[in-house]
């Protein structure tokens, strides 16, 4: 039964949520907190991944528009890809510092940890992108 509670909470949870990335013409904006309105810790870590892999979604679709854009200028293409490649070991790094404790609070704290990481970034690119 308590499985069960699970899966109407993640659906309910879905069914919330953008179900990918946004449309070139939106601006993004960080998420409000509606995870923590969940009743459990699994319950809000699973909200904020979900979150995550939505931002990690339109952080993609943001690097390939300005990617696109500088196409004819290979330089600052090459500094963007460079940059981008350490961004991600940053992010997954810091991230990981948080696994470091124990205790439940802590896959809350990694999931809000690369969710608010990875959301900063993608609004970043984004304003970067064609407008």
């Amino acid at each position: 039964m308590a499985n069960l509670k699970h899966v109407v909470s993640l659906c309910a949870i879905a069914a919330l949520m953008p179900s990918g990335p946004a449309p070139a013409s939106e601006r993004w904006t960080q998420d409000h907190d509606t995870c923590n309105q969940q009743s459990t810790t699994y319950d809000i870590a699973t909200c904020i991944d979900t979150r995550a892999k939505l931002w990690d979604q339109r952080l993609n679709q943001a690097y390939r528009q300005v990617l696109t854009m500088l196409q004819d200028e290979p330089a600052r293409a090459a500094a963007l890809r460079a940059a981008q490649r350490s961004w991600l070991r940053y992010r997954d790094d810091n991230c990981a510092f948080y696994q470091t404790e124990t205790g439940t609070i802590r896959m809350i704290e990694v999931a809000a940890c690369h969710r608010d990481m990875t959301q900063d970034r993608a609004i970043e690119l984004q304003r970067e992108g064609p407008h």
